[in-house]
């Protein structure tokens, strides 16, 4: 078994134990993937990582999903989602949903208070709705305005950390 040593740069959790790498220390890969020297030496193999049995979409309960601000920037969508949970592991969830388009006094890509009534009626300012090419049109936009909100589609994996479930 080969091993390869390096200093880490960010703070890594060994994929084999629970200890937590700090920048600095020496991190090892071999087998498995990235963990202590500890490990390694040991010959440990990979914990394993259960995930959640899939859920088909229909069947699995309707939710919202608030995002980190810097987190829904990266993956290009709104703040707040809404969808379904289809896959979860100890670190992640699997996300498919659309844009949540419904009152609210906070905008939903920057987080920003909103003033402006037709504004706080699909949840997204002036600014960020330009960013998105939905900007307000006046009163009678707003259900046109929502349908774009909704076609914000997203599925992928999310850091359980930086995200807050919450029923529908």
């Amino acid at each position: 078994m080969a091993i390869s040593v390096q200093i880490t740069k960010r703070p890594v959790e060994c994929g084999y134990c629970d200890r937590k790498l700090e920048p600095g220390q020496e991190i090892a890969f071999w087998g498995g993937g990235p963990g202590c020297i500890w490990c390694a030496a040991e010959g440990r193999t990979a914990r394993a990582v259960e995930p959640a049995p899939a859920v088909a979409p229909a069947e699995a309960p309707r939710v919202v999903v608030a995002l980190a601000p810097w987190l829904a920037k990266k993956n290009g969508v709104l703040n707040e989602m809404a969808g379904v949970v289809t896959r979860e592991t100890a670190k992640a969830i699997y996300f498919e949903g659309e844009g949540l388009a419904t009152p609210t006094t906070r905008c939903r890509a920057c987080g920003r208070a909103l003033t402006h009534p037709v504004s706080v009626l699909y949840g997204i300012g002036p600014e960020c709705g330009g960013h998105w090419h939905i900007a307000p049109q006046g009163v009678d936009a707003v259900e046109e305005i929502r349908k774009r909100i909704q076609a914000i589609r997203y599925a992928g994996w999310l850091p359980k950390r930086f995200v807050e479930v919450r029923g529908e």
